[in-house]
C-alpha cells in the first residue's frame, strides 16, 4: 500500500479545516463531497466566514482528504484543506 503524503506526515488526526469556501456552497453539497473521501462523524460549515469543519472516522480518511480536497477547485473557489487546530494553536 503507498502511502499519501498527509498521512506520512499526520497522526490520528481526524479533524479538517475547510478554508476558501464559496459563499454559494451549501452545507449538504459540501458533506457529500467530503463523504466521497470516506465516513464523517460530523461536519459544520460556517456559511458567513467561507470555512467549514470535518471529522471523519479515522486518520487515514482525514489524510486522503487533505490529499484529494486540497486545492481542489469548488464552485468556481480552491479549496484550503488542512489538519484543524485548537484555538490556542492560531
Amino acid at each position: 500500500m503507498t502511502r499519501t503524503p498527509a498521512l506520512g506526515r499526520r497522526n490520528k488526526v481526524r479533524k479538517l479545516f475547510i478554508g476558501n469556501v464559496s459563499y454559494e456552497a451549501n452545507e449538504d453539497d459540501l458533506r457529500k463531497l467530503c463523504r466521497e473521501i470516506g465516513p464523517i462523524v460530523r461536519f459544520n460549515l460556517v456559511p458567513t466566514r467561507g470555512i467549514a469543519f470535518c471529522t471523519y472516522e479515522d486518520e487515514v480518511d482525514a489524510a486522503r482528504a487533505i490529499d484529494d480536497l486540497n486545492k481542489r477547485l469548488y464552485m468556481g473557489r480552491r479549496l484550503v484543506v488542512e489538519e484543524a487546530r485548537d484555538a490556542g494553536q492560531r
